[in-house]
């Protein structure tokens, strides 16, 4: 497997600022408000798209119920007094932080998705155009000396581009009834280009 690897200073914001307006949150008596707000990486503007929030309740230090979910940052969640674990989910990436409440108190998170850019494209063989049908791509997390392990995202497309958190990850394509596999890195803060050389996936 050949893959062309090109690393890019971002030259635009990488999310569009669409907001989703809420609705006021006022806490009642006893409780606490807590504003979650994501940034793409370090010293980007908060985010103001479709993440996925879920706050769990933690119960000895370990996750226990579901409390609270919302399908937009940034957001607000009145909650009782308590530890909290906060999870942002955006495409491939993700960022998670535990938090205190207080009674009464208006407490602000930032989670950080320190996540960086990355297209793909297929091309039959080196030197080709690429491939302009609608392909199936999977991203599973990578362990150098490890190999592949659970998959993070999944698209459909000839040429798509994902946002993934820092680190190392397989990518899958299937094309002409073969699966297609390489091993990528994504950067925080920057944009990465990967081309793909179709291969059976025993030549990997």
């Amino acid at each position: 497997m050949t893959a062309i690897l090109k690393h890019a200073a971002f030259a635009a914001a990488v999310l569009a600022a669409t907001a989703y307006p809420q609705s006021p949150v006022e806490a009642t008596e006893g409780r606490g408000i807590l504003r979650v707000e994501t940034v793409v990486s370090e010293g980007r503007d908060a985010l103001w798209d479709g993440a996925r929030i879920a706050v769990w309740e933690l119960e000895g230090g370990r996750p226990g119920q579901m409390v609270a979910r919302r399908h937009a940052t940034p957001a607000k969640v009145d909650l009782d007094p308590g530890k909290y674990r906060v999870v942002v989910l955006y495409q491939g990436a993700r960022s998670i932080r535990d938090i205190q409440v207080g009674a009464g108190a208006r407490e602000k998170v930032v989670l950080n998705l320190n996540a960086g850019e990355v297209a793909f494209e297929l091309l039959p063989i080196m030197g080709a155009a690429p491939v302009s049908e609608a392909l199936t791509w999977s991203v599973h997390h990578y362990v150098p000396g490890k190999g592949a392990g659970r998959l993070v995202t999944q698209t459909v497309g000839d040429k798509p581009t994902i946002l993934l958190s820092d680190g190392w990850y397989e990518v899958r394509v299937d094309f002409a009834g073969k699966t297609v596999r390489h091993v990528i890195e994504a950067r925080a803060g920057e944009r990465a280009w990967y081309s793909l050389i179709a291969r059976p996936s025993e030549d990997y």
